[in-house]
């Protein structure tokens, strides 16, 4: 799909700067390809190959690295970027010059590998909105090929760095896409469109996975409930580790300490919730101990309270189900 992409990315109303290509080691015509569009294009195109395979994330943030501009777009090769893409982006950059805008994401809709609709966004970002700092919810991520962010951002994504922080826990180390969403959300404002901007393509062994997505509300309470101690304990290890970081970043880093300590201190209290809601599914719980959990939950803001630790009406229905109706536990 390389040359589906590069034509898209070619066809933009708004010409990019620069195109940054590190091929991780692949055996097909990729160099080839990525060398011919090189020769014909409109802008600089500049191709690294790796020495050895690096994997997807730290790929992808070895490509940042080598790119020039002030702003950055991942893009995964079997999408395709809309024309109007980086025209509307560029617009947006325009429009939000007086703050700390760091990070701008746009809905995509996704297709097959024929590109016919799956009837589905992802994301689907519902209306144009701007997000303070710390404003998004702790957890939350932007789709790497849906996402552009300010290099600002890369002081603090170095690949060694992460690598070294996550070092021995390598199972929580975030993906590229999830360690931009979380700088950039600690340090600066992120802005939504909610126009569809791209294509995402999804292949055959994923599109049964849309169709599981879709629903009414009973049905993802439904869905949601086959996710539970193993998943909150993860996410309460996560933002520990993350707000462990932050706090070793703010020792570093005097520019922006303020920002990076706040952070860290609503991770510690994502972690707090989390770990209640890890307990809330532990096996063998009496049905008081739950209701103890799940009020612990209820008045820390864990459900309704402020947007980056509180996980919503999905999350309260399911623990209150958990809670008083199911009998099984989950693990």
């Amino acid at each position: 799909y390389l040359i589906e992409q590069l034509a898209s990315i070619a066809n933009q109303k708004y010409i990019p700067f620069e195109l940054v290509v590190c091929d991780d080691r692949s055996s097909d015509r990729t160099l080839e390809i990525l060398n011919n569009f090189a020769k014909e294009s409109s802008f600089p195109v500049r191709i690294c190959q790796n020495e050895k395979n690096l994997g997807y994330s730290e790929n992808f943030i070895k490509c940042a690295f080598l790119c020039k501009g002030d702003w950055i777009a991942f893009c995964d090769q079997d999408d395709i970027w809309l024309p109007e893409k980086l025209m509307k982006i560029q617009n947006v950059i325009n429009q939000h010059r007086k703050i700390n805008l760091l990070l701008i994401a746009h809905s995509a809709k996704m297709v097959d590998e024929q590109l016919c609709s799956l009837g589905k966004r992802s994301p689907d970002y519902k209306k144009n909105k701007l997000y303070r700092p710390n404003q998004l919810f702790a957890h939350f991520r932007v789709r790497g090929c849906a996402m552009i962010f300010n290099n600002k951002l890369l002081e603090y994504a170095d690949r060694e760095t992460i690598s070294e922080y996550f070092r021995g826990c390598t199972s929580l180390k975030p993906d590229h896409d999830h360690w931009v969403t979380m700088l950039a959300n600690t340090l600066g404002h992120t802005f939504f469109i909610s126009e569809t901007l791209s294509l995402y393509r999804r292949h055959i062994a994923t599109v049964t996975q849309v169709s599981a997505m879709k629903g009414s509300f009973v049905n993802q309470i439904r869905k949601t409930l086959t996710v539970g101690y193993a998943e909150y304990t993860r996410l309460k290890m996560l933002a520990e580790k993350y707000s462990e970081v932050l706090v070793e970043l703010a020792i570093s880093n005097s520019k922006e300490k303020e920002e990076l300590l706040v952070g860290s201190k609503k991770y510690f209290h994502s972690a707090y919730v989390y770990k209640n809601r890890a307990i809330l599914y532990k096996n063998n719980k009496s049905i008081y101990n739950k209701c103890i959990h799940f009020i612990l939950i209820l008045f820390s803001g864990g459900y309704f309270g402020k947007s980056f630790y509180s996980m919503g009406l999905y999350a309260f229905f399911k623990d209150f189900l958990f809670c008083f109706i199911r009998k099984k536990n989950i693990s």
